[in-house]
């Protein structure tokens, strides 16, 4: 399990990573010229995504002498994890975001468009980090799973099935 442990954390620096790149862009780099209403949108939302994956990330390397057990904290990870991937595809990444983010920087003009293109080109490379911590959680939880069953062959001299 700690093998697994220590893959997810990896993919959750990973998620944390990317995501942080694309919080930066769309908000410290945002043109100071002018203001979209879109682009505060998305800023709202990276910021959701960010702070999803700041509780997956804070419930798996917590400061303590022991870090908590797997078992524990894999729910917490998972609904970070959930939350920030279902907020990545509906609000970031969907059609109507996406749409809405270049109609109204194409008619700000200026450096907008030139903005929202590094916005989307930086969204882009969440996808796979996300994608990887999410299978890694999953992994996680099959670990735990198989650890349970094999638990429960071992005790009961056999596999019997459930009691």
């Amino acid at each position: 399990m700690q093998a697994a442990r220590a893959q997810l954390e990896l993919a959750v620096e990973g998620a944390w990573a990317a995501v942080g790149e694309l919080v930066l862009i769309a908000l410290e780099d945002q043109p100071s010229a002018g203001s979209l209403a879109a682009a505060d949108d998305l800023a709202e939302q990276v910021s959701e995504i960010q702070g999803a994956l700041a509780g997956a990330r804070d419930a798996l390397t917590a400061p303590s002498l022991s870090p908590s057990p797997l078992p524990e904290v894999l729910p917490v990870v998972t609904a970070g994890l959930t939350e920030a991937e279902r907020r990545y595809w509906q609000r970031v990444r969907a059609h109507g975001p996406i749409t809405h983010l270049r109609v109204a920087t194409r008619r700000l003009g200026g450096p907008w468009p030139e903005w929202r293109r590094s916005v989307e080109q930086t969204a882009l490379g969440c996808e796979e980090p996300l994608s990887q911590a999410t299978t890694a959680a999953q992994l996680c939880g099959q670990e735990i799973c198989d650890l349970v069953r094999f638990s429960r062959t071992t005790s009961s001299g056999g596999c019997r099935g459930p009691r």
